[in-house]
């Protein structure tokens, strides 16, 4: 009998007189409780029979599913009813012990033990909205600079990979931030960003090439090498308006032009200039060489030949071209007086170049086997 029902005991003898050890003189008893019962029947011709029944408590299932359970937005929960082995009908038509639920709404279930006993249970699922957690872009600071990343939802808890547990955190290190929030329904939404050192604008120069074909005097300029730049000024150096193009064109007259580029970024500029010769007779533009800027000894060389800059500014590179125009040697940041080895150079004419902030200097050197 399960616990809460009633159960009918009948000592099947019609027309008899009945005793049952509960005292009860009826052919039928209804019973609530479990326990031993016993009957004494006397027929009419006075003959007596007795019957004895056990009568056992059955397996009450327990209802163990909570008033109501949280969901997270976008997430799954298993609502579990308990009881191990007894047979289960959910409102949702499952018939499983476990249940995978994705939505808020009610759920219940009837649980039915082997001695069909049965219990209900239901739950609330109430949908809960994750945190909105926004890092920003990408980004990158200069070098000694700082950044502070909010991860936003005030009063929930944070767990960054750096080990901060606080709201925001102060980044000076290149690398990757992310974060965890968590709030107060242990929903949880992450973060992640990326933040890079951006060096001072550089370009090592930059390139022009005359565009006599198209128009008398026209030169395109370009930059060589240019690094973490984000915007540039060119100064043609003949007075007229200051471009921003990043490959931009100018017709010049005839005549010796300095031409300045400078390069941007937010951590500071860097300018390098250049001075031309424009011919529009001869459809020659080239680099006027600074008379004794680079001093080259011995010359012709056998073995070595010192490179010595005598411009007065510190060098930024040097570079050695052979006569097809191929980069032999390259050195950034060289000294006032370079000690150059040709003992493998091949016999020929090279140019040197020097850079400094003035712009490139030129000259030639003979190495000779």
């Amino acid at each position: 009998i399960c616990p809460g029902t009633t159960q009918v005991l009948d000592a099947g003898y019609s027309g008899g007189t009945y005793l049952w050890s509960n005292a009860a003189t009826s052919q039928t008893i209804t019973i609530t409780t479990a326990g031993t019962y016993a009957v004494k029947v006397t027929a009419a011709n006075g003959c007596i029979g007795h019957d004895t029944i056990a009568v056992n408590p059955g397996w009450q299932p327990v209802n163990s599913m909570p008033a109501s359970v949280n969901l997270c937005a976008g997430t799954t929960i298993t609502l579990n009813a308990g009881n191990a082995g007894c047979s289960y009908t959910w409102n949702t038509t499952e018939t499983t012990q476990y249940i995978d639920v994705t939505m808020s709404g009610n759920y219940s279930v009837d649980i039915m033990s082997p001695d069909h006993c049965v219990a209900h249970g239901s739950t609330q699922v109430i949908e809960r909205a994750l945190p909105v957690v926004d890092l920003g872009n990408d980004t990158a600071i200069c070098p000694g600079d700082a950044i502070v990343l909010n991860a936003g939802n005030p009063g929930n808890t944070f767990s960054w990979n750096t080990g901060a547990t606080t709201q925001s955190v102060t980044a000076v290190d290149s690398g990757n931030y992310a974060v965890m929030v968590t709030n107060a329904y242990d929903c949880h939404a992450e973060d992640t960003m990326h933040l890079a050192y951006l060096s001072q604008a550089y370009a090592e120069g930059f390139n022009f090439i005359p565009l006599f074909y198209e128009e008398l005097g026209k030169v395109s300029f370009s930059m060589l090498n240019p690094r973490d730049v984000i915007s540039c000024q060119w100064d043609f150096g003949d007075g007229s308006p200051f471009s921003t193009d990043l490959t931009p064109s100018h017709v010049y007259a005839s005549g010796n032009y300095l031409v300045t580029l400078t390069v941007f970024n937010g951590c500071g500029q860097y300018s390098v200039s250049l001075l031309i010769h424009v011919d529009t007779v001869t459809g020659i533009a080239e680099v006027i060489n600074r008379n004794g800027a680079i001093s080259l000894y011995p010359n012709p060389a056998h073995n070595q030949v010192i490179i010595e800059n005598k411009t007065g500014l510190p060098a930024q590179q040097l570079m050695v071209i052979d006569a097809l125009g191929r980069m032999v040697y390259k050195k950034l940041n060289p000294n006032d007086k370079q000690v150059l080895d040709v003992s493998g150079f091949a016999s020929g004419l090279y140019t040197v170049r020097l850079l400094t902030k003035a712009g490139w200097s030129t000259g030639k050197v003979e190495v000779v086997k």
